[in-house]
Parts: structure tokens; C-alpha cells; sequence
């Protein structure tokens, strides 16, 4: 059962469909100069995409994201479809992977904190203690 999130924590759901998007771009870009065929890089972009999401939630014990919500899918297929034509026709700048790199881990950044402080508060109405961390002398 999943609690409905409280004000303070409702994100809107473009974070996440951005964040696979965006991680697929950077799947499709490190797999440039590496003479790999359309199939490859789409698997490559997918992993990227979803592949960390997709451990977090296995090991939290929830729903995958991916298969509640299967417009991520889309939308990093879209990507990557996308990046893959543009880096056939036009020399992408040599930061790009940096950059797709750095967005999408903080696009996912938010959104797995988001899903951890839910976690959180659903133990809380459960009545279940979990550990918590406090730095000493302040």
C-alpha cells in the first residue's frame, strides 16, 4: 500500500520521466566512437536509464518505477533515439556526456530522496523505529 505524499513531498512526475531521459542521452553518448549499432546503443541508453532506479527500488522492497510508470521507458527510448541521429549528423560538444552526466544524477538524486523520505514516513505511520543518525556535540 502506498501513502499518498504530503504536501511538502509531492514532486511533479516530469522529474523522473527527465532524469531517463536525460541518462539515456548520456548512455547514448558514451557509447559514440565505439562503432555500436542502433540495438546497442539502445540497450546501453536503457541501462542507463533505468538500471540504478531499478536497484534502489529492489532493494527497498517497492514497486519498480519503470513498471508503475512506463512513459520513462518511452521517454528515454525517445532520447536516445533522438541523440543517436543528432551524434550521426553533428559533432557533439566534448563536455556533453559530463553535462548529461551531471543532470541526471541530479534529476535521480531528487527523486530517490524524495522516495526515501516517503519510506520514511510510512514506517513512522506504522509505528515501525528505524535508525537514526546524529552527529555528536551538535
Amino acid at each position: 500500500m502506498e501513502w499518498p505524499a504530503p504536501p511538502a513531498l509531492r514532486m511533479p512526475p516530469w522529474i523522473e520521466y527527465l532524469a531517463c531521459a536525460v541518462c539515456a542521452i548520456s548512455g547514448v553518448l558514451s557509447a559514440e566512437g565505439k562503432r555500436m549499432d542502433l540495438f546497442g546503443v539502445l540497450v546501453l541508453a536503457l541501462v542507463t536509464a533505468v538500471g540504478g532506479g531499478t536497484i534502489r527500488d529492489l532493494c527497498l522492497d517497492t514497486p519498480v518505477f519503470w513498471l508503475k510508470s512506463p512513459g520513462t521507458l518511452v521517454s528515454a527510448l525517445l532520447a536516445a533515439l533522438a541523440t543517436f541521429v543528432l551524434a550521426r549528423v553533428a559533432r557533439m560538444p566534448d563536455r556533453a556526456l559530463s553535462v548529461a552526466d551531471a543532470f541526471g544524477l541530479a534529476l535521480f538524486g531528487i527523486a530517490g530522496t524524495k522516495k526515501a523520505l516517503l519510506l520514511r514516513l510510512a514506517a513512522m505511520r506504522w509505528g515501525l523505529r528505524l535508525p537514526t543518525f546524529r552527529m555528536r556535540g551538535h
